[in-house]
């Protein structure tokens, strides 16, 4: 996952954190099918998409 300016490797039953705020994304590096939940604090999700990503 890209968190901020960094590359981050996050492996099956491991569990990320992203700071609010903070750009990030997912990639499916591997073989398999990626599938993740997302937890929100709040009730309303604002997304952004960054023009160099």
């Amino acid at each position: 996952m890209t968190l901020g300016d960094d590359v981050v490797r996050v492996r099956a039953d491991e569990v990320a954190v992203v700071q609010a705020n903070t750009w990030h994304r997912f990639v499916a590096a591997g073989t398999g099918r990626l599938r993740m939940v997302c937890i929100h604090a709040s009730d309303v999700m604002v997304q952004e998409n960054r023009a160099d990503a």
